[in-house]
């Protein structure tokens, strides 16, 4: 019989994932360090990642557009330093 692999368990106790409520991504973070470590864009989950649903609010006074170009920059970021 063939024997079926299949992924038990995330990717690290340390990681989880938040949906950023400004700009409806996905966001993959080191749970105690804070580190970010990557970004959906297309709007799906990470998968086998868990999911935590209590995120910090954002502060009133950054807005969407901000919010914005902060995302695009850690996204920048992390594709220089996977080069």
């Amino acid at each position: 019989m063939a024997e079926v692999s299949r992924k038990v368990g995330s990717i690290s106790k340390d990681t989880v994932q938040m949906l950023n409520p400004l700009t409806g991504h996905y966001i993959l973070k080191n749970a105690t360090t804070g580190q970010i470590l990557g970004v959906k864009t297309d709007g799906k989950k990470f998968r086998g990642v868990p999911y935590k649903k209590s995120v910090n609010s954002a502060h009133p006074a950054i807005g969407k557009r901000l919010a914005n170009k902060v995302e695009k920059a850690v996204i920048s970021l992390l594709k220089e330093k996977s080069k």
